[in-house]
């Protein structure tokens, strides 16, 4: 893997003095971050966070019910928002014996089931990261008004590095993960968090930067597996996206 540079110490305590200025901020939970649901007519269950819709639960899963399971996940989400995990912040899917599980640094979230994926017309995989990313989304408070907190805007091609580089170590030490919500660059130090969102279908995802790259000097950003996914580059190899840089 391409990705050591020889001064990594310097950069490393960049991402110690980055990860403490975020824990700062990610340690107060907004006063509209209750996590409530609602049972609709058709059985369905609407996660709200603050009344802002998140997800919704079709199936009853290993549960009793569709509420049981809304229940258990609503105290999950608000235990993570109000008690979010210090620093570095990984958002990760894995796959189970039989379904995937969603995390954040070790803590199961969420799990999702074969009939979750049919209810929903997608597989297991793909609904898992489409759920996580809301989660992180507001996990990292990134609403409407999330703009303010942009610091940089970049233009670029996003190219995307999957399962030959799974157990690889990263530029700042970690194991690379394709199923993880991070990415490679070459000039923003690690720890840094940027959204990238892809302008021909309007996709977003929230990924952290852990490793340098991209090879090409033509491609702006190298994004996990999961990421390309997540807003539907994967397929296409290489995809035309914007990256707002967050302070």
């Amino acid at each position: 893997m391409h990705r050591s540079k020889p001064d990594i110490c310097s950069f490393l305590k960049i991402a110690w003095i980055t990860g403490i200025v975020l824990f700062a901020f990610l340690g107060t939970t907004s006063v509209d971050a209750a996590v409530t649901f609602n049972e609709n007519s058709n059985g369905v269950a609407e996660i709200s966070v603050g009344g802002r819709l998140m997800l919704r639960i079709r199936d009853t899963g290993p549960y009793s019910s569709v509420s049981e399971r809304a229940s258990v996940l609503c105290e999950v989400l608000e235990d993570l928002l109000s008690n979010p995990p210090s620093d570095p912040v990984t958002f990760y899917v894995s796959r189970e014996n039989g379904y995937v599980s969603a995390h954040c640094n070790g803590r199961k979230i969420l799990s999702v089931y074969p009939e979750d994926g049919q209810s929903n017309n997608s597989n297991m995989i793909e609904l898992a990261l489409y759920w996580l990313n809301r989660i992180q989304m507001e996990f990292y408070q990134l609403r409407s008004s999330y703009q303010s907190r942009v610091s940089q805007k970049l233009e670029g091609e996003a190219s995307w590095y999957g399962y030959k580089f799974e157990g690889n170590l990263t530029a700042c030490g970690e194991i690379y993960d394709p199923y993880a919500f991070t990415a490679a660059h070459r000039s923003l130090p690690p720890g840094t968090l940027v959204v990238v969102s892809n302008p021909e279908n309007g996709r977003k995802v929230v990924v952290r930067i852990n490793d340098w790259g991209p090879n090409k000097t033509s491609r702006e950003i190298d994004l996990s597996m999961a990421a390309a996914k997540a807003i539907d580059s994967k397929e296409e190899g290489v995809t035309t996206v914007v990256i707002e840089v967050l302070e």
